[in-house]
């Protein structure tokens, strides 16, 4: 059984704070269920499972937390710390750091604390402790002795009807290298999972699955389970759909080798790696290969077949928009052949559309190169670009609007003009002209690129 000091060796003080309080309060509070469970088979945490006595509106007075007036407050209160403060985690909420992963999950208003954590469907969360002694049903005493996952057939029976518990069953089973006594195929129809109103449950539990060493296997034994159709059909449709000899691995396996060689403390990269040929299978075209009657699969515009997909998925999976857009982008942009005689032209391209998203970029082709099967190291092409896009952009860093082949003055008599702010604005339009093609810093281009941005502006200020 795990020891007491274990358990306080890692319990840190923004947790042990909320516990201050609530006996303050003349509550109780016990850490429960996979937050034990973690530190019993050798992980930290980064998730803590809590439940208390205490009412939800007690307990977002006592820890200062903001709720906005829009807010329906639930007796599983969901929250995070950051910074010496705890807020609200709400349902699209996504990360910025690894500081912010660590959420806080409060059950609420709990008469009978025992009873309600020796009644939980899976083992793993029928362990308690009170910060002074240690409680845990026989089910769960069973599992750590055993490193199983001992079910009941009711228990089974619950599970195959309850697809985001069946999700963390597997999740849990690949986390602490559980062993099972046969599969749980889900009972419900696909049709009427649609319609269940806590879908964000499932995303919970699809993040955490992201946050394993290797979501690969997790990924894999719900699509051997049969559960994988219910919430990522879509990841599915590359089972079986073969690549160029570039891969190792059909659409389905490359995309999870490539999320598991994205870092495990990087959530957008990981999504990004995941979803980045998610477009593939229904790009899908047969090129006829010489003269025979061989073809090959060949996948064209999937980037943007892909990140339209992923777009809409994250977007109906609840995600925060900042994170749909980003991942989208990644998606989009990763289909990119970098070689020797790219101009410096064409390198800006790339810089100004793919922007402060550059470097995450650089980590998608990464793990999508890790991801192949055939490939490992760093790319030697990307390398030499990235080494090029610095030497452009500190070239760029001592170019100014002094740089230009003509100034506020030539502009002002050219276009018979008075000073004013539509000046500068010409000045730093032409500025963003050469920056992108050098060529153009000449007289002559500048006063044509000028004349067309002064023909969609208005009013222009005229001399008398």
């Amino acid at each position: 059984m795990i020891s007491q000091k274990k358990i306080a060796n890692f319990i840190p003080d923004f947790i042990k704070e909320v516990q201050r309080k609530v006996l303050k309060s003349d509550g109780q509070l016990e850490v429960y269920g996979e937050t034990l469970s973690d530190i019993h088979f050798g992980h930290t945490p980064l998730h803590y499972q809590l439940v208390s006595s205490l009412d939800k509106e007690k307990i977002v007075d006592l820890l200062d937390i903001n709720v906005p007036e829009d807010y329906s407050l639930s007796d599983e209160l969901e929250l995070y710390y950051s910074k010496g403060n705890y807020h609200l985690l709400t349902f699209d909420f996504v990360p910025d750091t690894v500081e912010e992963k660590s959420t806080i999950e409060i059950s609420c208003g709990v008469e009978d604390i025992r009873e309600y954590t020796s009644s939980k469907l899976l083992p793993i969360e029928q362990i308690s402790w009170d910060f002074s002694d240690i409680h845990c049903s026989e089910a769960a005493q069973a599992m750590l002795d055993s490193s199983t996952l001992p079910l009941t057939e009711d228990d089974r029976k619950r599970l195959s009807t309850n697809i985001p518990y069946l999700m963390k069953y597997v999740r849990l089973s690949v986390k602490y290298q559980l062993a099972y006594t046969d599969f749980i195929k889900p009972s419900i129809e696909k049709k009427s999972w649609r319609r269940f109103p806590e879908s964000h449950l499932w995303k919970r539990e699809f993040i955490r699955i992201l946050e394993l060493s290797l979501p690969s296997k997790a990924f894999e034994l719900n699509r051997e389970w049969g559960t994988l159709p219910y919430f990522f059909s879509e990841l599915l449709e590359g089972y079986g759909v073969l690549q160029n000899e570039f891969h190792e691995y059909d659409v389905y396996y490359h995309s999870l080798s490539a999320c598991d060689a994205a870092s495990p403390d990087d959530l957008i990269i990981r999504l990004s790696a995941l979803f980045h040929d998610i477009g593939k299978p229904r790009s899908k075209r047969q090129l006829p290969v010489g003269d025979d009657e061989h073809s090959k699969n060949v996948f064209y515009d999937h980037e943007n077949i892909g990140a339209r997909m992923t777009y809409q998925i994250l977007k109906k999976f609840g995600f925060h928009h900042s994170t749909v857009t980003k991942v989208s982008k990644l998606v989009r942009l990763h289909m990119f052949h970098y070689t020797s005689e790219w101009t410096d032209s064409a390198v800006r391209r790339l810089i100004r559309k793919a922007n402060e998203d550059l470097p995450d970029l650089f980590k998608l082709r990464a793990a999508d190169r890790l991801g192949s099967g055939k490939k490992d190291g760093e790319s030697k092409a990307i390398q030499r670009l990235e080494r090029r896009i610095l030497q452009i952009q500190e070239e760029e860093s001592r170019v100014t609007v002094k740089s230009l082949a003509i100034n506020g003055n030539e502009l002002m008599s050219h276009f018979d003009l008075t000073p004013g702010p539509i000046i500068g604005r010409v000045l730093n339009h032409l500025l963003e002209i050469i920056l992108s093609d050098p060529d153009q810093n000449n007289p002559d281009s500048l006063m044509n690129h000028a004349e067309i941005y002064l023909e969609k502006s208005s009013p222009i200020n005229k001399a008398s």
